[in-house]
């Protein structure tokens, strides 16, 4: 069985641990992203360009340093329009932050873990699943905790809320699969022996005014909630492949469900 074109781009992790300056991210982010291979280009401080892909799309994401604790996270699309621009912040009392790096070709996510609620800045390329690459033009997802004003919105809490340009307009809503038995109760991701299934994290959106499911997100996964945050759970991505899932802790479990992304 080969193993699907959204699992075939490259994949990181890394951490930083003691965070009290933002500055601090910006800096290995700049690291991180410039020295992978294939490697993110870097033209102004605080702006990353992703790797072009055989179809010619990318992403770009834009840092800056807001306060000493707070991160602006911004991301455009290959046409340059602008999809979010929201915050993320480390500890605002001062106290040192554990911040975790998901990244690879074609996905970059953040998490730090501040107590009692961590944050999480994410942007995301879609892999249009069963057609070529070419045929899908809207596959940027992005968001992060914070709305631009540095207070949660309610729009980033939860771990499947994020913006997507829909009929040229940037819109949030929850995109991962989810089933409930009735309105308000959730299956969630469970087997009849209670064991945690996973299924790649699909993306649904509204293009043109219909709901269509629109392919998965590289290297990212939909696990049972569980799963314990930080967990790290070998996968099958094929009949003989296991590969590495990390559940991410930030935003809230959605319908019994949690994000993992992929790590070496």
């Amino acid at each position: 069985m080969t193993i699907p074109r959204f699992l075939q781009s490259t994949f990181h992790f890394n951490q930083d641990l003691n965070v009290t300056d933002v500055n601090t991210i910006i800096t290995s982010l700049t690291a991180i992203l410039t020295t992978q291979v294939p490697a993110w280009t870097n033209p102004v401080a605080g702006t990353f360009l992703s790797p072009v892909d055989s179809a010619g799309r990318f992403m770009k994401i834009v840092v800056a340093r807001t306060t000493q604790q707070r991160l602006a996270w911004s991301v455009f699309d290959q046409n340059d329009i602008q999809i979010i621009a929201r915050e993320i912040d480390i500890d605002t009392g001062g106290n040192p932050t554990t911040v975790n790096y998901y990244s690879g070709q074609y996905h970059l996510y953040l998490e730090t873990l501040i107590s009692p609620t961590p944050e999480w800045a994410g942007a995301l390329m879609i892999d249009p699943t069963g057609y070529a690459l070419n045929d899908l033009q809207n596959y940027v997802i992005a968001n992060s905790y914070l709305a631009s004003s540095g207070s949660p919105d309610g729009q980033g809490s939860i771990w499947d809320q994020w913006y997507m340009l829909e009929s040229g307009t940037p819109q949030v809503r929850e995109r991962s699969r989810s089933v409930a038995s009735t309105p308000g109760a959730s299956w969630g991701l469970t087997d009849f022996s209670g064991n945690p299934l996973f299924f790649p994290f699909d993306v649904a959106g509204i293009p043109s005014g219909v709901d269509l499911w629109m392919g998965s997100a590289y290297q990212c996964y939909n696990g049972s909630s569980q799963v314990p945050g930080q967990t790290v759970k070998p996968i099958a991505i094929d009949d003989s492949t296991p590969a590495n899932f990390r559940a991410t802790v930030a935003g809230a479990t959605a319908s019994g469900t949690r994000l993992l992304i992929r790590v070496p």
